[in-house]
């Protein structure tokens, strides 16, 4: 990643990979989805809102494979996760398509042949 300006608040912080021993998306799939995030929702805090602070998110273990099969695991799964990234946003539309041609067919705007 190139070098951006941010601008967070107290309650949002920025993770960077250390591209010397874990690619960005190995680290963003093991946060989000993998172990460490089961970690993650384990260490949650709050009460009306919920957050883990950088101490606690610093604790966090992950298993972090040598580079080559962090390659490997890029280019295998990475076009899968676009997949089903894909097929959810389809699904929302049809369900939004769904929702809306139900009550026409209900009230006979619409028929099916």
């Amino acid at each position: 990643m190139g070098k951006t300006d941010y601008c967070l608040s107290q309650r949002l912080f920025a993770i960077r990979a250390n591209q010397k021993f874990v690619l960005s998306i190995y680290l963003y799939y093991e946060l989000s989805k993998g172990h460490g995030f089961s970690q993650i929702l384990g260490s949650l805090s709050g009460s009306t809102v919920f957050g883990i602070r950088q101490d606690v998110l610093r604790t966090i273990k992950i298993v972090i494979p040598d580079l080559s099969l962090q390659q490997r695991f890029d280019e295998t799964v990475l076009p899968q996760l676009k997949q089903i990234k894909n097929l959810e946003e389809e699904n929302r539309q049809l369900a939004k398509l769904r929702e809306w041609l139900i009550p026409m067919l209900m009230n006979g705007q619409i028929s099916v042949k």
